[in-house]
């Protein structure tokens, strides 16, 4: 099967559902992650205040070290890294919705399975991928929704109450549900999110730590959606 999973940034996917990826690339199924703002590698724009923190001039010099870094995690979990030439809020003085969402579907379109974010969405580029999520013309026979990290293991969480394993009702016969993806899977993930190496000094102290502690505490990561998604997922043999 082909799967597809959105992500706003250059890490979202990785963080949230990288042992589900390698899991399911170990199984044999063709596994892509699509990030929309990879923002532009020639762009000689002033980095913005995050990428400054990260040690970038320009948004250039951040988009090609920051793909670079995605492309090590990728090729260490085995998905193909998808990068967009979009530019994230920061940069976006305009944005062209339509060209958007021509290039997810160009990319995404032919897959089995999607996913894009779902909690807590605290930023607006997240709620921008997944407010888009909503128009896309995909012959996908399921699509579901993540749980972002590292933000629902930040203090909180996603609800203020997922760390004790409650997160709000979802809608439309879709619920949220547990990947079993394994122990080794876990381990990779944890190895390979160390690729993002200008990014996890930002997002706080021990946030890979954080991350494992969080899904322990879970017992894997964690998505949303409905009949649809677990039917193919169990055709996948990732949930028995």
């Amino acid at each position: 099967m082909r799967l597809a999973i959105l992500s706003a940034h250059l890490d979202d996917a990785g963080l949230s559902l990288g042992a589900f990826m390698h899991q399911a690339a170990s199984l044999g199924h063709e596994v892509k992650t699509v990030t929309v703002f990879a923002n532009r590698t020639a762009s000689a724009s002033a980095a913005s205040s995050w990428d400054r923190k990260a040690g970038f001039a320009t948004e250039g010099e951040a988009a090609v070290a920051r793909r670079a870094e995605d492309h090590a995690f990728c090729e260490a979990i085995g998905v193909q890294p998808v990068h967009l030439d979009h530019p994230e809020e920061a940069y976006a003085r305009q944005r062209s919705d339509r060209a958007i969402v021509d290039d997810i579907e160009e990319h995404a379109g032919n897959c089995d399975i999607i996913f894009a974010p779902g909690l807590p969405l605290r930023h607006a580029d997240h709620r921008y991928v997944k407010e888009i999520f909503g128009t896309l013309a995909l012959g996908a026979r399921a699509r579901g929704f993540y749980l972002e990290q590292p933000y629902a293991a930040s203090r909180g969480g996603a609800t203020g109450r997922t760390i004790l394993g409650v997160l709000p009702s979802a809608s439309h016969g879709s619920h949220w549900f547990v990947l079993r993806s394994g122990l080794r899977s876990h381990v990779v993930k944890q190895r390979a999110l160390r690729a993002y190496r200008s990014q996890l000094p930002l997002l706080g102290p021990f946030c890979r730590a954080r991350v494992g502690a969080f899904e322990l505490l879970r017992r894997g990561e964690t998505v949303c959606g409905g009949d649809d998604l677990v039917a193919a997922l169990t055709h996948m043999e990732i949930l028995r």
